[in-house]
């Protein structure tokens, strides 16, 4: 059985894991700003887990990530990061930490958005003089923009044309849209999961690439995937296109 602590237990991923632990995976602690009685030890604080586990899985605010990587390496256990919205101070902070237990680390963990992203490498190296543009579509109570997934499609994009850059969103007057000029559009509302589109427009031709979630259930089957993946590793810093090419 593979015991999990669980950080953000009761937000909406939190549930969905709950609802969802396949055969062989159980929840025994968890960590949360609010705390609620379940059937497994419950905590504000790192120091106040007393029970064993063999894997940490983040689903909390990434304000909570510090304190959930100095308790990875405290404990020496794995770790899965699954916070949007990380800086690059903390993703230096992921790399330290990754030279002492195995950790990792996506913006998404749906399978199809991990396809999607290997199509968009592929599609920006052969569509090397179209416009780009990346629109992401959220529900109204998602805080960070943009989603962490529009962020790993523009890095698949400058996987090939590495002079691009970001203008997210665009008002008033503007002079034409230069060729490396990728603009990236946030929409929150209603309860939308997750919609992610790609789009190159050439002359007189556009292709679109878009994935839509249908429920929270496909990052939690990635998520189930990557523990089973990362569980016996010693240590080091690694990504779901890991998981897929070598489970």
């Amino acid at each position: 059985m593979i015991k999990i602590l669980l950080c953000g237990y009761n937000g909406a991923m939190g549930e969905t894991i709950l609802s969802s632990l396949p055969n062989g995976m159980e929840v025994v602690a968890g960590i949360s700003a609010n705390l609620d009685n379940r059937d497994f030890e419950v905590a504000k604080l790192f120091d106040d887990i007393t029970v064993d586990f063999d894997i940490i899985v983040d689903f909390s605010h990434v304000s909570l990530l510090q304190n959930v990587l100095d308790f990875a390496v405290l404990k020496k256990k794995p770790l899965l990061i699954a916070s949007t919205g990380i800086t690059d101070d903390l993703h230096q902070e992921i790399d330290k930490a990754s030279e002492s237990v195995a950790i990792v680390q996506a913006g998404n963990y749906s399978l199809g958005i991990y396809a999607m992203t290997e199509a968009v490498k592929h599609l920006s190296a052969i569509l090397d003089d179209f416009d780009l543009e990346v629109i992401e579509k959220h529900h109204r109570y998602k805080k960070d923009s943009p989603s962490g997934t529009a962020e790993m499609m523009v890095e698949a994009l400058k996987s090939s044309r590495d002079d691009i850059y970001t203008v997210h969103g665009r008002e008033g007057q503007s002079e034409s849209k230069p060729l490396n000029e990728v603009g990236v559009h946030s929409i929150r509302s209603g309860s939308i999961v997750g919609e992610h589109s790609v789009i190159f427009s050439g002359e007189d031709e556009v292709l679109e690439i878009k994935h839509t979630a249908s429920s929270k259930i496909i990052f939690a089957t990635g998520a189930y995937k990557a523990i089973r993946y990362i569980l016996n590793k010693d240590k080091g810093r690694y990504t779901l296109k890991d998981v897929v090419e070598n489970a």
